[in-house]
């Protein structure tokens, strides 16, 4: 090592035309690698691949039940379906028009989810409902009564296909069968309250910001119903 600085010290008093570049030479060499090194590290560590993603879309749903008398006919239940099929808006200020004149719109709830994924809500209370009838002391007759569980429970899965929205509803109303009343005059003609289930699963398919509207049918009393269903997407 010595003696190899020694010829490179007198190299440069001598040839220093000939030295100088040699050593300039290998010194870029010496600084071109670790630099082209990191070059490649970095174009490694920030290359991401590109991939299309879809922005996030939630959508809002609102169901309404609505119960129409026993004796309606099949064309009287195609023009109530009718008369609920159109923008959201629309059908759903006729929906509270209906329930502030008096009509049998049962249940309205709304749930608000991202599409793709599931969603639930439930609305109701307990309900007293007559399961016996008995005597006092007195011999004056008297209902007995036990509380239940009434109201609507809706599970949602919303998705968007081919410009539509598609819903996956599964819906189930609790309910007493108010179509016989019990009565406090016999004790031994009493018939105790039915606790009825309305239960529908179903696709439903629609445009943004419009509804749709479908009937269930009780196998019991024949009563019909209308599920009335709006969906829009949200910013």
């Amino acid at each position: 090592m010595f003696f190899r600085r020694l010829a490179i010290c007198l190299g440069l008093l001598i040839f220093p035309q000939f030295v100088t570049p040699l050593l300039f030479s290998q010194q870029q060499a010496a600084d071109s690698k670790p630099a082209s090194t990191e070059a490649a590290s970095s174009a490694v560590r920030f290359e991401s691949p590109d991939v299309a993603t879809s922005a996030p879309v939630f959508v809002q749903i609102d169901v309404a039940l609505i119960r129409t008398a026993p004796s309606r006919n099949t064309d009287d239940r195609k023009k109530s379906l009718t008369e609920l099929i159109g923008s959201a808006d629309d059908i759903q200020d006729r929906v509270e028009q209906m329930r502030l004149s008096g009509l049998s719109v049962k249940d309205q709830v709304r749930l608000t989810r991202l599409a793709g994924h599931s969603a639930g809500i439930s609305s109701g209370a307990l309900t007293p409902r007559a399961t016996g009838a008995s005597t006092t002391r007195g011999g004056q007759p008297i209902l007995n009564y036990q509380d239940v569980s009434t109201g609507l429970q809706v599970n949602a899965t919303p998705t968007i296909q081919n410009e539509q929205i598609v819903i996956k509803l599964e819906i189930s109303r609790n309910y007493l069968d108010d179509s016989r009343q019990p009565s406090e005059e016999k004790e031994s003609e009493f018939v105790p309250q039915d606790n009825a289930t309305l239960t529908s699963n179903t696709t439903v398919a629609m445009k943004d910001n419009q509804s749709v509207a479908y009937g269930i049918t009780e196998s019991a009393s024949g009563r019909f119903w209308i599920v009335v269903v709006t969906a829009r997407q949200l910013p």
